[in-house]
């Protein structure tokens, strides 16, 4: 069984974007596992390359930095020891 579009169905269909506050991305990205935060994340560090004559889009560079902050809260840098230190 095959589905077909008529072209007055797809003059329905549209697709957009909601620029979400910190606060729910916060609340999506913790409920990612870590495989799932690795993939969106690079999915986001992507979608922020400058595209050519336009900048970098605010609202996907706040959900990277977000997503990196996350990491950072679930696995914390641990102090190395330096050769200075020895």
């Amino acid at each position: 069984m095959a589905l077909i579009c008529s072209p007055a169905r797809m003059s329905l269909m549209s697709i957009g974007f909601r620029l979400k506050s910190p606060e729910e991305v916060c609340a999506q990205l913790g409920k990612m596992s870590d495989a799932e935060l690795i993939e969106h994340g690079k999915t986001l560090r992507s979608l922020c390359r400058p595209t050519k004559g336009q900048g970098i889009d605010k609202g996907w560079l706040m959900q990277l930095n977000e997503a990196r902050a996350e990491w950072r809260r679930r696995h914390p840098s641990t102090l190395r020891e330096t050769p200075k230190d020895r």
